[in-house]
């Protein structure tokens, strides 16, 4: 989602679209760079030399070059609100889940398949789940911690990629708010059930929707 240089200066970049060395685009440019030596360190009060510009893309200084009405931008503006709202997905322990589909035995699958992983801290765990395949809907029955997920349970649906994109037409599974009901394996372990999960998309879960700071809504 980054624009790239403009269309008349292409043609002067040796390999433009057949080689990575492009793909290092600068993202902010500050207002002014940092003194030379100790003098530029971050901790010092005046370490901005105010003597000279910043450098940014396309010669630019205190701006980025960022469509912020892009779908990439915006799922991943309310991914990062989301890791700021909820402490456990900044510093809970991460466990990657097995999953099952069309009656295989729960494991972890390869590519183009559903990737699932918990962060748990105390008694919160929030899923992750994600969808790796690029142009197919995926679905699974994904495990979650038997102990902080009794049956009589359920799971809060605090982000979907895909409605955040597109909130005005969203008409999908799993949308914000909506529960996803714990259910049981004939041995006991807990699972919950991803249905219809868009190519790409990233839906996040949780047993305790209340425990976010400071009001932030992702």
């Amino acid at each position: 989602a980054f624009a790239g240089p403009e269309l008349a200066e292409r043609r002067w970049l040796p390999g433009w679209k057949g080689s990575d060395r492009y793909l290092r685009e600068a993202m902010f440019g500050p207002e002014h760079p940092y003194k030379k030596g100790r003098d530029g360190l971050p901790n010092l009060p005046a370490s901005l030399d105010l003597e000279l510009p910043g450098f940014g893309p396309f010669g630019t200084a205190g701006s980025h070059c960022f469509d912020e009405g892009n779908p990439t931008y915006i799922r991943i503006a309310v991914l990062t609100a989301l890791r700021a709202a909820y402490p456990a997905l900044r510093h809970g322990r991460q466990y990657l889940r097995s999953i099952s589909f069309l009656e295989k035995p729960f494991n972890v699958y390869g590519p183009s398949e559903i990737i699932a992983w918990s962060r748990i801290l105390d008694d919160e765990e929030v899923l992750c789940v994600l969808n790796s395949h690029g142009s197919d809907v995926r679905g699974a029955n994904v495990l979650v911690d038997t102990e902080l997920n009794p049956p009589v349970n359920s799971m809060t649906v605090i982000l979907n990629t895909a409605q955040a994109a597109n909130s005005h037409s969203f008409s999908g599974s799993h949308a914000v708010k909506s529960a996803a009901p714990i259910r049981q394996t004939a041995d006991g372990k807990a699972y919950v059930e991803i249905r219809n999960l868009r190519p790409s998309e990233v839906v996040v879960f949780t047993n305790h929707p209340e425990k976010q700071e400071g009001g932030i809504t992702p």
